[in-house]
């Protein structure tokens, strides 16, 4: 996890290395200027992993007011769900409880899963709070704040939840909600010490 540096910009999508390489100025050296103990020297881009795999997915989630599913292709909802990033035997689980059913299986699964979901909302918003991955490397933690209005009774919902989503080959393989965020780092087993 990286830690905010003398205002430079700190996402998922920077790596910070912390062997120093001095600036040449003037006459000598001089280190850039950051707080005192910091070695920071150089970001790079990483190449997208599976943290951005999963908000790339939760961007395709989003419902506007006026989204016609019946008007929608079996193309146009692939490609708006990202099918190509799912696992040929995906497994989705809901956060238990939730106005849609659980237990989706494969890429039938996931559109099924979106279209129940879409049928609850008539428009939704997924905010990604946040996407930790997991030490095992093939698991991330997404929390998000999730807003939207209920289709039927127009009522406004806003809830926060987690999901653990596991990874084989670049592909989603699983996606299981949580209520607390704390459940869903203890199944990705990401240690909760120094966390909030």
């Amino acid at each position: 996890m990286c830690t905010p540096v003398a205002g430079l910009p700190v996402s998922t999508d920077l790596l910070v290395l912390r062997r120093p390489e001095p600036i040449r100025q003037g006459r000598g050296f001089e280190f850039p200027s950051l707080p005192f103990g910091t070695s920071l020297t150089r970001l790079r881009r990483v190449s997208p992993g599976n943290a951005e795999i999963a908000r790339t997915i939760w961007a395709g989630l989003e419902i506007e007011p006026g989204l016609e599913l019946e008007s929608m292709s079996r193309e146009e909802l692939d490609r708006r769900l990202r099918i190509d990033l799912f696992d040929e035997d995906i497994e989705i689980r809901n956060v238990e409880g939730s106005a849609t059913a659980s237990g989706y299986r494969g890429h039938d699964g996931v559109r099924k899963w979106a279209i129940e979901v879409w049928e609850v909302f008539s428009e939704v918003r997924h905010e990604v709070l946040e996407v930790v991955e997991a030490p095992d490397g093939e698991s991330v933690v997404s929390v998000q704040r999730t807003r939207g209005r209920m289709r039927h009774s127009g009522l406004e919902v806003e809830y926060r939840w987690a999901g653990v989503w596991r990874f084989r080959d670049g592909k989603v393989r699983s996606a299981h909600g949580y209520r607390s965020r704390t459940t869903a780092f203890e199944q990705a087993g990401i240690p909760q010490k120094g966390r909030g």
